[in-house]
């Protein structure tokens, strides 16, 4: 898979991409790899670059929060391909862990690629609107990646999304929790 065609195809031509999705057998690992891990580095470095080489903040509170985000994105991956994982039973999909992560992993690719907005602090609203396209990618992917039936797809769609939300929510909060103390815990050290 070469990940530039596969980027652009997810973005541009989804149906006829997830159908080739669908016939891959590619792990989890293999994706998370190949994949997810040069996409998902796109904006914690701008971010780096728009908070402390740009902007005000100091370059160990820029790369603290690069590798932080990293991190929780790559959780968070794993935590919605589980839900969707789990569900799966419930609305007669495919039950297999490695699908549910090739299809949240691909859809993630407008998330990963909005992260250049990072590098202005201010424009990373784009971003996150940008990132809501992956939403529509996770909802065309579920029949052909997943199986899912026409008339169990629109719930599957909405508590998966539900999930999706909760986690977003609770990882945004723990990130910026631990940054926050971080930030909290070198100010204290220099004065």
């Amino acid at each position: 898979m070469n990940l530039i065609e596969r980027a652009k195809n997810i973005l541009i031509s989804p149906k006829s991409e997830w159908a080739k999705v669908a016939t891959e057998s590619d792990s989890h690992s293999t994706v998370l790899k190949s994949y997810v891990l040069p996409l998902a580095l796109i904006g914690p470095v701008c971010a780096f670059i728009g908070q402390s080489l740009i902007g005000p903040q100091s370059i160990v509170y820029g790369i603290v929060w690069a590798v932080i985000s990293l991190l929780f994105a790559i959780i968070g991956l794993y935590l919605i391909a589980g839900v969707f994982y789990m569900l799966a039973p419930s609305f007669s999909a495919t039950h297999n862990f490695d699908k549910a992560f090739q299809l949240v992993a691909y859809a993630y690719t407008p998330t990963f690629i909005a992260g250049i907005f990072n590098l202005l602090p201010a424009l990373s609203i784009i971003g996150t609107i940008l990132g809501l396209y992956s939403l529509v990618l996770i909802f065309l992917g579920l029949k052909p990646v997943l199986n899912v039936a026409d008339d169990k797809k629109i719930v599957y769609f909405i508590v998966g999304l539900l999930a999706y939300l909760v986690v977003a929510v609770l990882l945004g909060m723990l990130v910026g929790t631990i940054v926050g103390l971080f930030s909290f815990a070198t100010m204290a050290a220099v004065m």
